[in-house]
This record gives structure tokens, sequence and C-alpha cells, in this order.
């Protein structure tokens, strides 16, 4: 009796959790990002702007734009800040995002400052938007700090 009863517990548990919302994005184990429409977040993209740039983004990064890249369903996250390879993880729910444990190459080059700048929003960014499937806006609450356009393969 008490096997049947489990059973039909965990059929049940199994049968809610496969109808849940396949818009939401949740972290499982803190190693494992799930997100149903990953399609859109998923790639690289590329920076656009930041905020607080006296600037444009052209002559905070002389030698190469930052860019970002996701390989979601993994939580790991990687990509150049201008000069400098690095990586670390991400976790979302809905549309807040934060990116943590971020490492990156000490190259010396031309543009370090902006991309001592791209690391300081990276590390306070709290929210996201896709717009049109190709731009990615990373805020800090109402304010966006940065854009990134989707790179093409």
């Amino acid at each position: 009796m008490k096997h049947t009863i489990l059973f039909t517990v965990i059929i049940f548990v199994v049968a809610i959790a496969s109808c849940s919302n396949s818009k939401k994005a949740t972290v499982v184990n803190a190693g494992t990002t799930v997100i149903n429409d990953e399609n859109k977040l998923n790639g690289s993209w590329q920076l656009t702007y930041i905020s607080g740039a006296k600037t444009s983004v052209e002559d905070l990064f002389p030698s190469k734009k930052p860019t970002l890249t996701f390989k979601l369903p993994s939580a790991q996250i990687s990509g150049n800040g201008g000069c400098n390879g690095y990586g670390g993880t991400v976790k979302i729910e809905g549309n807040n995002i934060s990116f943590s444990n971020i490492i990156h190459t000490m190259m010396a080059c031309d543009g370090i400052e902006g991309e001592n700048q791209f690391f300081k929003a990276m590390e306070t960014v709290t929210s996201y938007r896709i717009h049109a499937d190709t731009s990615l806006i990373l805020s800090k609450g109402d304010t966006s700090l940065m854009r990134f356009v989707k790179k093409q393969l």
C-alpha cells in the first residue's frame, strides 16, 4: 500500500512539473540553467552601448568590442571584454539575471579602462530584455547599463 501511494505521488509531481509555464527560466542546483525559450538568449552578443561612457563604444574599445556568449542550458557564460577573455556563471529567473564568478585573463592592451567599466557593469546587472530577437538590453532596475546586438554566425 505504501508503495502504491508513493508511486502515485511521484506520478502526480512529474505530471505537474511537465505542465509548468514554458517561458519561465530558473536555475537548478546552482549549476544548470533551465530556460525553455533559450534560443533567443543563447549565442553571442556584441556590445553597442555602455552607460556612463564619455566616448563612443568604438573609442572606448579601440581593439575589439566586448562580447557576451550564453551557453544555455549551462549556467556558463564567456566572452571578450575588449582585450581579455573572460568566463563566469549566470543566474536567470524570469527577466531577472545576474552574473557571478567572472574571471578574466590580464593582458595589457589599449582600451583597458573600457574593459574595467564593462566588467563593473556586468557585476551590477539585475534584469534583461530582448528586443526583436536581435537586441539584448542589460539593466539595473530601470536603468539600461549595456546594449548588445546578436552576432551572426
